[in-house]
């Protein structure tokens, strides 16, 4: 497109199109520093670098105009080094029907717009895809040795034909730094979109022809006008006017505000708060683009203001005994130094903000007076100080065991009389009321404390632990030694363990036990009932069981006859003779006896039913012979019950 120019072609990406920006920063430098003009930057990347950026600005400091592709995502913000606004011109991508194309990015850093194709649709009818034609290799094989022309579309291919008409502006002469061939392509772009710059199509399409027509027009300085003088108090906003400034090119001007207190803005139209009076020289300047306008002076006029006095007070509603905290909320631009409180009761502080204490209720005038250097400022509330509020409160109380007598101990405060509610449906209103808690249970104790400052209440929960009630009854009440036993029956209540003493040094812990006596006599039982929060009740019967003797009987191992003959078998009243007898020596509440002697053989010999007839050794007038037998008795005990037992007799002679 430019004649007479020369191509660097420069290597920066691998062949896949892929690379890293330090290899793009290199390739620029390379070229920047090889006596290249125009760099062409058909690629781009989605991160800032400060690499890639610095890299851009030795080309355009060295006097070389970069030009690259905008970026193919069909977003709102420009790919890198296409974004650096102050070094690039970024370029977008438009078709045949200059619209711009479906993937161009778009945006604020956007400069112009070129040809860039789209192989979607065929707008010109030519029967082939509208996209950029390029004599190149095969993109699909990409194989050096296959040369073709091929249809391309993308920010890259309308980023050479800006570049192009670049080089031809230098080739023509009419523009030579990249800041004229920045102007000269903005200026002559055909707009397409909103008037002036947007955001879809930059400045416009760029216009070759129009761009070899464009000649650069010397800048007239821009003029400032500061308006003014104003005048204004210290705290108030105040306006400044620049809208009176203008540029004799017409170009758009910017705006910097020094205000003479260390601070500034750049709005044409400003606005600003002095924080001190006084005379202050308000300069603006503005920029075309190129050079600052000659410092236009105003002055503004600040007057002082009175402090205006203010307080508050806490708590809202204060009472006699406490103290009250005042606090300043004054207000002045020039500091306050003095402060002068006047509390009503004949009491005043200097302090900046005082705690006073009233003695008695009432309605009190405050006044606080406050200055700065110059001026001052008065101001006066009614403050009303009520009687002390009465604190209602009684000593906390421990849980126990009902029945529970409770000793209430009043701690209330500022309280003249008061009314107990116990939670069981009674009351009172002494000070330091007694009440006994008859049941279990959780009961609210409610305290109202009653004085001049008004009532105030208090509760607390009082826990009464349920005792149990011990209770036993037994059956039989009457046994024998070592005979039935007695059934203990529970007859407690909210009993959670238990202890039963039967009064013969045993004791057991099961709920209902049962128990056999060993010796006779007449025994009390007690039951001693627990329950889990460690209350006890206890319950003696008495007399709870009578013990009876129980039947015994024994009988002795060996027995020698008398050999004179036989004697009947009655227990001899010689203590010499009594083991000449085989009977029961050991005998106790027998009612009904069976005894029976067999031999060896199992032929009885002997038989009696009268326990003081025994057996004398002789089997039908004969001394049976010496040897071992058996013995076998049954019947019952005087209290029914049935006994058998058996046995070996040794008969001696």
């Amino acid at each position: 497109m430019a004649f007479n120019a020369k191509i660097m072609p420069v290597k920066v990406l691998d062949k896949s199109g892929s690379g890293y920006y330090s290899w793009i920063a290199e390739g620029i430098h390379y070229a920047t520093d090889n006596g290249s003009r125009v760099i062409s930057l058909s690629l781009g990347g989605g991160a800032d670098s400060e690499i890639l950026r610095n890299a851009v600005k030795y080309a355009y400091e060295n006097g070389v105009t970069v030009i690259a592709a905008a970026g193919n995502d069909a977003s709102s913000t420009i790919s890198y080094p296409a974004a650096y606004d102050d070094y690039v011109i970024a370029v977008g991508a438009t078709r045949y029907d200059e619209s711009l194309a479906y993937y161009s990015n778009y945006g604020p850093s956007l400069d112009l717009v070129a040809p860039g194709g789209d192989l979607n649709i065929d707008q010109n009818g030519d029967g082939y895809k509208d996209g950029v034609l390029q004599n190149t290799f095969n993109p699909n094989t990409k194989r050096t040795n296959d040369f073709n022309y091929w249809f391309f579309q993308g920010t890259s291919m309308a980023t050479p034909h800006v570049s192009g008409v670049a080089a031809l502006l230098i080739a023509h002469g009419n523009a030579n730094t990249p800041d004229e061939i920045r102007s000269a392509l903005q200026e002559t772009a055909r707009d397409d979109g909103d008037p002036g710059r947007d955001d879809t199509y930059g400045w416009g399409i760029v216009d070759a022809y129009a761009a070899l027509q464009w000649t650069a027009t010397p800048n007239n300085p821009p003029i400032a006008d500061a308006d003014g003088p104003c005048t204004g108090i210290e705290g108030t906003v105040l306006t400044f006017d620049g809208s009176g400034s203008f540029d004799p090119d017409g170009d758009f001007l910017t705006y910097t505000w020094n205000f003479d207190d260390g601070n500034g803005n750049s709005i044409v139209n400003s606005t600003h708060i002095y924080e001190a009076d006084g005379i202050y020289a308000v300069t603006l300047i503005v920029n075309d683009g190129e050079v600052d306008s000659d410092p236009n002076t105003t002055t503004a006029t600040i007057s002082d203001v009175d402090p205006i006095a203010a307080f508050s007070y806490s708590p809202t509603n204060p009472t006699a005994g406490s103290p009250v905290q005042f606090t300043d909320k004054s207000t002045t631009h020039d500091g306050i130094i003095s402060w002068n409180w006047n509390f009503g009761d004949g009491n005043t502080s200097a302090e900046f903000e005082p705690t006073h204490t009233y003695g008695v209720p009432g309605t009190f005038m405050v006044t606080l007076e406050v200055s700065n250097d110059r001026c001052s400022g008065t101001v006066s509330h009614n403050v009303e100080i009520l009687p002390i509020m009465p604190i209602a409160s009684f000593a906390d109380v421990t849980p126990a065991c009902s029945p529970y007598t409770v000793q209430f101990v009043n701690t209330s405060q500022n309280a003249m009389t008061y009314f107990w509610d116990f939670g069981d449906g009674s009351s009172s209103n002494e000070e330091n009321p007694e009440h006994t808690y008859y049941r279990g249970g959780s009961y609210i104790v409610r305290l109202t404390a009653i004085g001049p400052g008004g009532q105030d209440k208090y509760q607390q929960m009082v826990e009464v632990y349920q005792s149990p009630t011990a209770m036993l009854d037994v059956s039989p009440t009457t046994v024998y030694v070592n005979d039935k036993a007695v059934k203990c029956f529970n007859l407690s209540s909210y009993g959670d363990t238990y202890l039963w003493e039967f009064g013969d040094g045993e004791t057991d812990s099961i709920f209902e036990p049962y128990h056999v006596y060993m010796e006779e006599g007449i025994y009390d039982i007690t039951l001693h009932v627990y329950s889990e929060n460690g209350c006890e009740d206890v319950y003696t019967l008495s007399p709870a069981v009578t013990v009876l003797p129980a039947g015994v009987l024994r009988y002795p191992t060996a027995f020698k006859p008398n050999k004179t003959g036989p004697t009947g078998g009655g227990v001899p009243g010689d203590p010499n003779l009594i083991n000449t007898v085989f009977f029961p020596p050991i005998q106790q509440q027998i009612d009904d006896y069976h005894l029976q002697i067999f031999n060896r053989w199992g032929e009885k010999l002997f038989e009696s039913t009268d326990i003081n007839i025994g057996w004398d050794g002789y089997y039908k007038g004969t001394l049976c012979k010496q040897d071992v037998y058996v013995w076998q008795v049954k019947g019952r005990f005087n209290n029914g019950k049935p006994y058998r037992q058996a046995g070996d007799i040794t008969l001696l002679h």
